[in-house]
């Protein structure tokens, strides 16, 4: 089995849809924190959207949406303020 298949079950080439962190990777500019939302955790409390408007959005009944799923390093505070006011922990961040 290839390494990208191991990963997803993909058989897209890396560098192409979910791979795309690994063409910026080799390319140097991979960034530095990812931004998670369990869908089944989140109940729409708002807090996030409410508070960091450019890293989450509302879906139709207001639960969260990711703008962003690779935080821009300008948007890290944002990302971390989501998951601090998340009631529900719906909201994770990994460096």
């Amino acid at each position: 089995m290839s390494k990208h298949s191991e990963h997803s079950g993909s058989t897209t080439s890396p560098g192409v849809g979910d791979f795309a962190p690994w063409a910026r990777f080799r390319a140097g500019t991979l960034p530095a924190m990812r931004v998670r939302v369990d869908s089944q955790a989140c109940t729409g409390h708002g807090r996030c959207y409410s508070l960091a408007p450019g890293m989450f959005g509302a879906d139709d009944v207001g639960h969260c949406v990711l703008l962003h799923e690779d935080v821009p390093e300008e948007l890290e505070d944002q990302a971390r303020l989501g998951v601090q006011n998340c009631p529900e922990q719906a909201i994770s961040v990994e460096d």
